[in-house]
């Protein structure tokens, strides 16, 4: 049975066919004049925030690549996953290597600036751990039950989960909570679950386990320290189960939200949240994660890159045709 594919729209399958394929494409599979971009984006070019965002591509799953929750790039062009039992690595053509066998079911990965890999264990050992790119493993903390996991320019290391919020020293494992259900200035009932760096590093986002689908800010100082209180930027966002968090160079926030098996986008501002993709038909192809291409080795700067764990461990790519925040491009009229 084909897939369905037109650019710069989505197509929505009959339910007849949502249970048997979806409506991913797979990008071995197209043809040269199904070229896999939206909207007019080039690297060579500024970016201009004021233009309207484009329609989001079908989707399109990548061969080769494993996802179990996180994804990261390397800097050799590889995009970086779990396949539940080992760390994978991949080539936007589909390559596959097993990179370090034997690692079990991974959360939240990122990597930190000399190339070493940090990871999350979840709620059962509750380890981060810390791998070197020879497949060294020492075991920086214990116990935090942390979710995600994501990588100041300073390389510490901030992570969320069911305890809270953490910054972690990647090198003697110290931690500080400074988030968590309950605590000051924060509301009761809501737990953090996924985190984002702003475009400057001076803003942390805090995606939640709240029924309301709440997403904070927290400012940072040239540290990257916490200051203040974490203010609301937007509710609404999905049910309030966040397994992903992202940002565009416009301050746009993307979330993929669990309970309600979808990915939205919330404006810069915060005040109007679009639903992007709806994955309740067919809960497999719910992305638990997401993350903006590196621009490296043909991974788009402008499209999102998302894991499916209960569809074999597959990615799958969404152009945008908005670049993320680490893109280190010209923006104009950024907000």
């Amino acid at each position: 049975m084909q897939h369905m594919r037109l650019r710069g729209v989505w197509v929505f399958c009959a339910a007849i066919f949502m249970a048997s394929t979806g409506c991913s494409t797979n990008k071995a599979n197209q043809s040269d004049d199904e070229p896999n971009d939206t909207g007019s984006f080039s690297t060579s070019e500024p970016y201009d925030c004021a233009k309207a965002l484009p329609t989001p591509g079908a989707e399109t799953i990548i061969e080769g690549a494993s996802g179990y929750k996180g994804l990261t790039f390397d800097n050799e062009g590889h995009i970086v996953g779990n396949d539940g039992n080992s760390l994978i690595k991949a080539t936007y053509d589909g390559e596959k290597t097993v990179w370090i066998p034997g690692v079990g079911e991974m959360e939240g990965i990122a990597y930190l600036s000399g190339g070493d890999l940090i990871t999350t264990y979840g709620y059962s050992p509750g380890e981060l751990k810390r791998y070197s790119p020879e497949g060294g493993e020492t075991v920086l903390v214990g116990g935090l039950e942390n979710y995600s996991v994501v990588i100041a320019p300073n390389d510490l290391i901030f992570g969320a989960g069911w305890n809270g919020a953490f910054m972690v020293d990647p090198n003697t494992g110290e931690y500080t909570k400074f988030l968590s259900d309950g605590s000051p200035d924060f509301p009761r009932g809501v737990s953090p679950r996924t985190l984002a760096f702003s475009r400057d590093h001076r803003t942390l986002y805090i995606g939640t386990i709240d029924n309301r689908g709440r997403i904070y800010t927290l400012a940072l100082d040239d540290d990257y320290t916490p200051i203040g209180s974490p203010e609301l930027f937007a509710e609404g966002v999905g049910h309030g189960w966040h397994d992903g968090l992202d940002l565009d160079v416009c301050g746009n926030v993307y979330a993929v939200d669990y309970d309600s098996s979808a990915l939205y986008r919330a404006s810069a501002d915060g005040g109007t949240v679009d639903k992007l993709a709806d994955w309740s038909s067919n809960s497999r192809e719910f992305a638990h994660g997401l993350i903006f291409g590196s621009g490296e080795g043909g991974w788009r700067v402008d499209a999102l890159y998302l894991p499916e764990p209960e569809n074999g461990k597959q990615v799958k790519e969404i152009v945008l045709g908005v670049p993320g925040s680490k893109w280190d491009g010209e923006v104009l009229n950024a907000p």
